[in-house]
């Protein structure tokens, strides 16, 4: 972050590298869709959890079309991320359940090889054990 003190107060912006490039796994590479729609989901929840100022909201949102777009996303995926994000920030303040924080979560990870894998990790969404993906990348 950069902070800066100005006659009218701090803003506060996100700042970057000179070196940093807006580079995120390509939308037609054989990742999961969550590995990749991952680094986009962070940038937008950054965004607005961050006490930045308005311009520095506007420029952090070109940032995100701009990186989007250049690996390939369309705008209208970034913004229905965004919409998500939002609606989720939002009842993540009105609703804390105290129950799920105590508990231990059980974790199973599978290898992600195609789309198909989905299928066999879609029996798991009414238990309570959580889903990991790990990419394998043998050539």
């Amino acid at each position: 972050m950069t902070i800066t003190r100005s006659t009218e107060g701090m803003e506060i912006s996100i700042y970057r590298k000179p070196i940093s490039t807006n580079i995120t796994i390509q939308h037609t590479s054989n990742h999961a869709q969550d590995h990749k729609d991952a680094a986009y989901r962070y940038y937008i929840n950054r965004m607005i959890t961050l006490p930045i100022t308005e311009r520095a909201r506007t420029h952090e949102r070109k940032y995100i079309f701009s990186t989007a777009q250049r690996n390939g996303f369309s705008t209208q995926k970034i913004i229905y991320m965004e919409k998500k994000e939002i609606a989720k920030n939002r009842d993540k303040k009105y609703k804390i359940n105290e129950t799920q924080e105590n508990q231990i979560q059980k974790w199973v990870t599978f290898t992600y090889h195609s789309p198909i894998i989905r299928k066999v990790t879609n029996l798991f969404n009414n238990t309570e054990i959580r889903i990991a993906f790990k990419a394998t990348n043998t050539i």
